[in-house]
């Protein structure tokens, strides 16, 4: 059998064109659920009414948990994970062990991307 090799490269690099764009396509979903971006005025509303009893939105000062503004400018989570929108999000839909509870079931996925938006507004 003879290989003609300029067709199998050309196969080859549209192989891999599918599978980065697979890649983006799948990886890009948010991990909120929300079928459309955040909203940062719509999760404003959200955090005052389910996080701001325990979380300052104005400060770094801890009430109950800790204060959060400017906290995609910090390095690390109070858990210790990089802030990335996947290990925030984490901790809304899951909560923490040392007490913040989940939202993953009591908030919707676009109300759970509007915070997210938020948060970075801080």
């Amino acid at each position: 059998m003879i290989m003609n090799y300029r067709n199998a490269s050309a196969g080859a690099g549209l192989l891999l064109a599918g599978a980065a764009l697979f890649s983006v396509t799948v990886f890009s979903v948010p991990m909120s659920g929300a079928d459309k971006p955040g909203d940062a005025a719509r999760g404003r509303d959200t955090f005052s009414s389910n996080c701001s009893a325990c979380h300052n939105a104005d400060s770094t000062e801890v009430l109950v948990g800790p204060g959060l503004q400017g906290l995609f400018k910090r390095a690390n989570l109070a858990n210790k994970k990089k802030v990335t929108d996947a290990n925030v999000m984490e901790l809304i839909n899951k909560g923490s062990p040392v007490g913040m509870p989940g939202f993953e079931d009591g908030l919707s996925g676009q109300e759970r991307a509007d915070v997210l938006a938020y948060l970075k507004t801080l």
